[in-house]
């Protein structure tokens, strides 16, 4: 994905996960686009079209690890299997560039895990201790 097609990634990615087909709002357009240019150098944006609209969205880290943060299909083209494809995809890519892992994070039980597991990956418990950066004291 390059510039010149962030915008309609932008636009098609916020459809996805606000489960809404209205034209974002300005200050959500421009909150998704800055964050995207930004991230650019180190993610890989990619967009599905059916017949030539645009129907959903993957975003990755990319890299010898690559990790998947963004994956979504709008709502009139659900169930069609358009998440499948982009992920396999992905996967593909990943495979043929010899990466040392493939991940994707779910948050929520239930289909986005069932689609994950039937392509393939597995489920990977981390146990973590989370630390923040809080002011220093002088």
């Amino acid at each position: 994905m390059d510039d010149e097609h962030l915008e309609e990634w932008a636009t098609t990615k916020i459809r996805c996960f606000d489960d809404r087909e209205v034209e974002p709002s300005g200050e959500r357009f421009s909150a998704e686009i800055f964050t995207r240019r930004s991230e650019m150098a180190l993610t890989q944006l990619q967009l599905a079209r059916l017949e030539g609209e645009p129907v959903g969205v993957l975003a990755g880290y990319v890299g010898n690890d690559q990790l998947v943060f963004n994956l979504g299909t709008r709502i009139p083209f659900r169930h069609r299997g358009i998440a499948q494809a982009i992920l396999t995809h992905w996967v593909e890519q990943g495979a043929n560039n010899n990466c040392r892992s493939l991940i994707i994070n779910a948050d929520d039980p239930g289909t986005p895990q069932e689609l994950y597991r039937r392509i393939g990956f597995v489920d990977e418990i981390y146990w973590y201790q989370r630390y923040e950066f809080g002011a220093l004291v002088s």
